[in-house]
C-alpha cells in the first residue's frame, strides 16, 4: 500500500488519499511512516470483497482509483462486489486504473500441483492468492457493474534474471474504467510516471531473493486473450476526489 500512496503524495502536494488494505499490519505500517500525515492520508483496514468502503470514504467523493494487483487476491465469486464497492466511491467521471495478472503469465504456468483453487485461480506458498484474467472477462466484469471501458489491453514483457540465467515471459493486463457522467478528473494524467506496477509485482512474485531481473523489452497490448489495497485520493483545495486501489 505504501509503495503506491507515498510516491503519489510526494509528487502531488494538493492531493488527499484514502488508502486501505485487508491486512491490519499493512495499514499500521503505513500509519507509522513519517510521511503519513492525517491531513492528507486516511489509512484504514477494509475487506473490499465483503465490507463497504463507504464506512470510511464518502459516497461519490473520489476522482480516481488505482487497483494494482488487488482484485486477483479476491475470490472470483466476490469480484463483482469489490468492483461495485469502488464504483460507489467514485464521482461521476471518476476513473479506475487497473493492472493485474494476464492469462498464461509465467507465474501462472510455473505453479506446482496442489496450488490450483479453481480455473485460473491459485494459492501461493505464503497463502496469498492470484487470479489470471483475459481481456474479455475483465471487460464483462467492469461493464456489467456500470463502468465505461476506456482501455483494456495486455502488457507483455521479457525479463532476464542474469543470476539464475532465466528468461521470463510476463503478461499483465491493464485497463481504465470510468463511471458515467461528469468529466474525467484533470489530475489523472499526473500519475503515469509516479507508480511502477511492474516493480510492485516483481517484488511480490520473486520474494525478494536478492536476484535482479532486467527488463529487456516491453510490447503493447493485444486484443487476443492469452496485494495492496485500494487507495482513494482527492485533490486538496479543489472539488476533485481521487481514489487509488
Amino acid at each position: 500500500m505504501g509503495n503506491t500512496v507515498f510516491p503519489v503524495l510526494r509528487a502531488n502536494p494538493k492531493l488527499f488519499c484514502h488508502c486501505t488494505d485487508f491486512s491490519k499490519n499493512a495499514v499500521d505500517f503505513v500509519k507509522a511512516n513519517e510521511e503519513c500525515d492525517p491531513a492528507r492520508c486516511n489509512a484504514f483496514v477494509c475487506d473490499i470483497a465483503n465490507e463497504s468502503l463507504l464506512q470510511n470514504v464518502p459516497e461519490e467523493e473520489v476522482d480516481f482509483c488505482t487497483m494494482l494487483f488487488v482484485l486477483s487476491a479476491v475470490h472470483p465469486t466476490r469480484f463483482k462486489h469489490a468492483v461495485r464497492n469502488v464504483f460507489q466511491t467514485l464521482k461521476p467521471g471518476g476513473v479506475v486504473f487497473f493492472r493485474d495478472y494476464g492469462r498464461h503469465d509465467l507465474a501462472q504456468l510455473r505453479f506446482p500441483k496442489g496450488h490450483k483453487l479453481a480455473d485460473n485461480f491459485y494459492v501461493r506458498g505464503d497463502k496469498t492468492r492470484s487470479y489470471y484474467y483475459t481481456l474479455e472477462e475483465l471487460e464483462e466484469l467492469f461493464v456489467s457493474e456500470g463502468y465505461i471501458q476506456d482501455e483494456n489491453r495486455f502488457i507483455r514483457k521479457t525479463v532476464i534474471n542474469r543470476k539464475r540465467g532465466l528468461q521470463m515471459e510476463r503478461i499483465w493486463i491493464q485497463g481504465r474504467f470510468r463511471k458515467p457522467g461528469g468529466a474525467p478528473p484533470l489530475v489523472v494524467g499526473q500519475y503515469d510516471c509516479v507508480v511502477d506496477p511492474v516493480a510492485i509485482e516483481e517484488e511480490d512474485e520473486e520474494g525478494g531473493d536478492g536476484e535482479q531481473a532486467v527488463e529487456t523489452s516491453a510490447v503493447g497490448g493485444s486484443s487476443e486473450a492469452e496485494q495492496e489495497g485500494p487507495v482513494h485520493k482527492r485533490a486538496k483545495g479543489t472539488d476533485e476526489g481521487v481514489e487509488r486501489g
